[in-house]
């Protein structure tokens, strides 16, 4: 999470606290003076494309209204740069009967605190990070945690759970089959009675209700946004950018690769190819991930261990931009994963990656 021209302070932890991680991004900001550039408080409620001039390099009107005031204003802009992210519209699977469930259902967007659960039942659906990061806090209060993870298991909770190296009262199991009025039937022939709650950790949906259509921006599945370049430009007009779209990334070092790749499209000195040319050689990506099993969930992700690795994507952004290589050894990376996969409680107790 280190950008490459700020260190994080001597004695940082290597699993830094959400208030040192504030912290962090607050000196980035103070030391590089970029708090007068940035406007807090405002959000954009509309961008629109302006008509005239380079078809494939148009002006923006943006909406933007200021929250504290509610006032509104609209502005001309040369470009456009969306960084909203996409962990602010839950993904929610359809699974049969779950309307028949009595007790509180929600997504881990919206948990907070693990004490109002102490004492209850809670069933986790879901085998990504934030499973195991709310199984482990809420292991702590709850009476029982279940961990129903699809065919996904991507962390091995399976395997861990299997040798005994998570805490007795949490349980990992197969995806539900049926779900009752309190009760789960997994897939797995396993069940559970007297649930008092589930809580989806199935990921986001990638939204931009603020981009209007003549953007040219479309989302299928909520999981495929097009068309873009490498995972960020619109082919149509290019003087719209995605930064950080995608999954199972370092977000920091990313949009750090990112801008710079951006700013060289847009001052110039990097030409890009044809619309149609950029469009087939996304869509023969996507073909490729098709062939290698992936499915539409997989079109922006970068966790595979091979040709769809976060690593193979920067080192082809950053060669194809021709900017300096500045990103995190993957080795460390790969260390710290195969220490979650073997051991997600103990996993932060050997810092030394």
């Amino acid at each position: 999470m280190e950008f490459p021209d700020f260190k994080f302070p001597d004695g940082t932890p290597t699993f830094p606290s959400r208030a040192q991680i504030h912290k962090y991004l607050e000196s980035y900001a103070d030391h590089y003076h970029l708090r007068d550039r940035i406007h807090l408080k405002h959000i954009v409620t509309s961008v629109k494309r302006i008509d005239g001039g380079d078809a494939h390099r148009p002006r923006w009107l943006l909406t933007i209204k200021n929250t504290t005031t509610g006032a509104e204003r609209t502005g001309e802009f040369d470009a456009v740069f969306v960084c909203t992210g996409h962990y602010s519209t839950p993904y929610i699977p359809t699974i049969a009967s779950i309307e028949n469930f009595r007790g509180v259902v929600l997504h881990s967007h919206d948990y907070r605190h693990p004490e109002p659960y102490a004492g209850k039942s809670v069933t986790i659906l879901g085998g990504g990070p934030s499973a195991f990061d709310l199984a482990l806090d809420l292991g702590r209060h709850a009476s029982n945690v279940i961990v129903s993870v699809g065919q996904a298991d991507r962390l091995k909770l399976q395997e861990q759970y299997a040798a005994g190296k998570l805490p007795p009262n949490i349980i990992v199991v197969k995806w539900p089959e049926v779900i009752g009025e309190n009760a789960i039937r997994f897939a797995d022939r396993d069940s559970a009675d007297d649930v008092d709650a589930i809580i989806y950790c199935t990921g986001y949906r990638h939204s931009y209700p603020f981009l209007d259509e003549s953007c040219g921006i479309t989302i299928k599945g909520g999981k495929r946004v097009r068309p873009l370049f490498k995972h960020m430009i619109n082919t149509k007009y290019q003087t719209m950018m995605f930064i950080n779209a995608m999954v199972n990334v370092f977000d920091f070092t990313l949009a750090y690769a990112q801008v710079p790749f951006a700013v060289k499209i847009l001052d110039g000195s990097l030409q890009l190819p044809s619309e149609e040319a950029m469009n087939a050689d996304t869509e023969d990506e996507y073909e490729r991930r098709l062939a290698a099993g992936k499915t539409l969930y997989h079109a922006h992700r970068w966790d595979d261990a091979t040709t769809f690795s976060s690593e193979h994507y920067y080192t082809d952004l950053i060669a194809y931009a021709g900017l300096d290589h500045m990103l995190v050894g993957e080795s460390q990376v790969k260390i710290l994963e195969a220490r979650v996969v073997d051991n997600i409680y103990t996993y932060r107790d050997e810092v030394n990656i």
